[in-house]
């Protein structure tokens, strides 16, 4: 489900799975079986897809701002499964799902209605849930000043000092060999490959 909202683009969408089985009548050894479906929200920018492709090497190629599980959407991530095997239940589990767009998906997307309110929240640090750094300084580049993005930049490097010898190891990998097009689940690569793409580092 999507609705275009001027610049913005919410959407919640659903995934089930391959291994869902219902039983109905109720299996003796499995009862009603599973058909477990989990719920995704996201927001995208047209002017944040269009400021990537201005730039030489965009660490997106869309507007994607933010998005994820619906629990996830939230201060304290909590991975939320709904199942609809049960007939007699059912009608109770869709309620819960639509509370949960309107008390988690809502919000999540009037957040981004005003770009200066979300920087100032990601400054302030209540806006846990925009953690992936690169999207964050994307954004704040896009939408606000480099002073911001500085600051920004300067706390993700310095959180974790431990794994600063990695981080510095990457940026001399990615200055002789290229930065990658592809991400890397590991923090400390993420955040030298955004720290060159975006000029916080040569």
């Amino acid at each position: 489900m999507k609705k275009i909202d001027g610049d913005l683009e919410f959407c919640v969408s659903f995934q089930s799975s391959h291994y869902n089985q219902a039983f109905d009548p109720p299996d003796l050894a499995k009862g009603y079986g599973s058909v477990s479906l989990d719920m995704y929200a996201s927001v995208s920018s047209q002017s944040l897809a269009e400021w990537r492709a201005a730039r030489d090497q965009p660490l997106r190629e869309n507007g994607y701002v933010v998005g994820g599980p619906i629990g996830n959407l939230r201060e304290k991530h909590k991975w939320i499964e709904f199942d609809l095997a049960n007939p007699r239940a059912r009608h109770q589990v869709i309620q819960e799902i639509i509370d949960h767009i309107r008390e988690i998906g809502f919000p999540c997307f009037e957040t981004f209605r005003d770009p200066q309110a979300v920087i100032a929240k990601l400054i302030a640090g209540t806006i846990p849930w925009m953690d992936w750094e690169s999207d964050v300084l994307e954004y704040i580049l896009c939408f606000g000043t480099r002073a911001q993005a500085d600051e920004i930049f300067g706390r993700f490097r310095d959180k974790r000092p431990l794994q600063m010898d990695e981080y510095l190891s990457k940026l001399d990998e990615y200055r002789m060999w290229g930065i990658p097009n592809t991400l890397n689940a590991r923090r400390e690569p993420r955040l030298a490959r955004a720290a060159l793409a975006l000029g916080f580092e040569r």
